[in-house]
């Protein structure tokens, strides 16, 4: 009953998780993106700072995160809300890595294959929750990371040096902006219902 309550009351929201059309003015195609970065130059592998190595291998490691975490959302999740929001970050944080693969390449960068180890604890913390406190918790951690994420990534895109990874930064932060309302309004919706029901 409460899925089928928060699906209805949620409609907006619901719709807003499902569209597909505020990922297809924040991204690019992979294929796109691969195209455009085999007509660079190799030139660029020199232009890296620190910034660069620095924002490029936490947003992979972090999008590794959240598909991780979202899969884990996507089956223990209480509300239907939590769980499209879940499916919405495993989709653009899929495409995202996979954008970053192909500049990896290009510029000779060692991608992570993996979290890192403060992101596995995290997660971990989350996935003690069960219940509508698992909703609660995942909904609060990934707010909280987005906010973080999109402070590094604007930091990313005035300081970094590499054309490629600052044009990837410059991609991804519409989207992230998009996370962190969609999630922003997915909590105000379980708190909501876990308070009224």
């Amino acid at each position: 009953m409460k899925r089928y309550l928060v699906a209805v009351a949620a409609g907006s929201l619901t719709l807003s998780v499902l569209g597909p059309a505020g990922m297809a003015q924040a991204s690019t195609s992979t294929a796109g993106t691969a195209k455009a970065v085999h007509a660079t130059s190799s030139h660029h592998r020199n232009s890296l700072n620190k910034e660069d190595r620095t924002w490029f291998a936490e947003a992979a490691a972090g999008d590794l995160f959240e598909i991780q975490l979202g899969r884990v959302a996507e089956h223990r999740a209480v509300y239907r809300v939590t769980y499209l929001y879940a499916a919405r970050l495993v989709r653009d944080h899929t495409k995202a890595y996979a954008q970053k693969r192909a500049i990896a390449r290009t510029l000779g960068l060692k991608l992570p294959t993996s979290p890192t180890a403060d992101m596995i604890k995290e997660m971990r913390e989350v996935e003690k929750h069960k219940g509508t406190a698992f909703d609660v918790s995942y909904l609060r951690t990934e707010i909280s990371d987005h906010v973080k994420d999109i402070r590094d990534t604007k930091k990313e895109i005035s300081s970094g040096h590499s054309c490629l990874i600052r044009a990837q930064a410059r991609r991804e932060l519409p989207v992230l902006r998009t996370h962190l309302a969609l999630g922003r309004a997915a909590l105000r919706v379980v708190e909501y219902y876990n308070h009224h029901h």
